[in-house]
């Protein structure tokens, strides 16, 4: 039982982690939301000051940062000041759409990742297995910013129209697949020294049932392990890629809550993202001690 909770302090502490963080980064920044209103000749300074009591920004950070945590308690996710709206319904709709894209552009990597590592398995050395770790190795070597400006570039030169959903999903995708297929080819040449994989392969068994019913299982730990880790990974490029792309998640909104000092919006944001990571890790982790025998054994 202790083995299974765990994973879920450590999750818990993740995210106690960075709300405080977040709260105490934005509170070391010279001003807040309302630093530029008190220049406003419209506005008198008792106004300010009364509006910087109303938002509670005359109080501590750590005061501040409790009193929110306390609200989350009962799904209140603050007030946004620049856009004067709830803060969970605009974050809601934004995550929605960035956890569609990291999952649309997961799902491809990987397809891709795995039917190149079955195609190249009986000629590893083979001119696709050649190529395949040319063009990851270089695509490790690029930027992400610049795989999403070529998407943009690309892509709005064959059609000047498109959504900024194709230029992100292609721009992510390509971006995750690198990774993805080095960890896969690892994972391959591991998985086909074990005994029972070999001896599957020596005693005739078809080539389907061999690849699906012996080496993806023997592969499926080391792979957990990875997809856990990379989704993590992906959700933090997927916020760069879609400044770049304009695609409407919680990139930009994160970056215009930093720039106009939301306070709410930005400890929502990584919130969310801290949330979205930590389980698809946990998750991650309690599929792989299920499948995986040795885990359940050491542990």
């Amino acid at each position: 039982m202790k083995a299974w909770l765990a994973p879920v302090g450590s999750v818990l502490t993740t995210w106690l982690g960075a709300v405080l963080v977040t709260f105490m980064l934005v509170e070391a920044a010279p001003g807040d939301f309302l630093s530029e209103a008190q220049w406003h000749a419209a506005l008198a300074p008792d106004t300010v000051s009364l509006l910087r009591e109303r938002y509670g920004l005359d109080q501590p950070w750590p005061e501040r940062a409790w009193r929110w945590m306390r609200g989350l308690v009962s799904g209140d996710w603050g007030h946004s000041l620049s856009r004067d709206l709830p803060v969970w319904p605009l974050l809601r709709e934004r995550a929605m759409q960035t956890l569609q894209l990291a999952l649309v552009a997961q799902l491809i990597a990987w397809s891709a990742a795995l039917a190149l590592g079955f195609v190249a398995l009986d000629r590893p050395r083979g001119a696709l297995a050649h190529a395949t770790r040319a063009v990851a190795v270089l695509l490790l070597c690029i930027p992400e910013v610049v795989l999403a400006l070529v998407a943009v570039l690309l892509l709005t030169s064959i059609d000047g129209g498109t959504a900024p959903f194709w230029p992100a999903l292609l721009a992510l995708s390509v971006a995750t697949f690198p990774g993805t297929w080095l960890q896969v080819t690892t994972a391959l040449a591991e998985a086909q020294r074990l005994p029972f994989v070999e001896a599957a392969a020596t005693q005739g068994v078809r080539r389907g049932t061999w690849l699906l019913g012996y080496l993806l299982p023997a592969m499926a730990p080391a792979l957990l392990g990875y997809a856990s880790v990379s989704f993590g990974n992906l959700l933090g490029v997927s916020l760069l890629v879609e400044c770049v792309t304009a695609y409407p998640g919680l990139g930009p909104l994160l970056v215009d809550a930093v720039l106009a000092r939301d306070l709410h919006v930005v400890a929502g944001a990584v919130l969310l993202s801290t949330l979205l990571w930590s389980s698809g890790t946990l998750l991650a982790d309690l599929v792989q001690r299920a499948v995986d025998p040795r885990q359940r054994l050491t542990r």
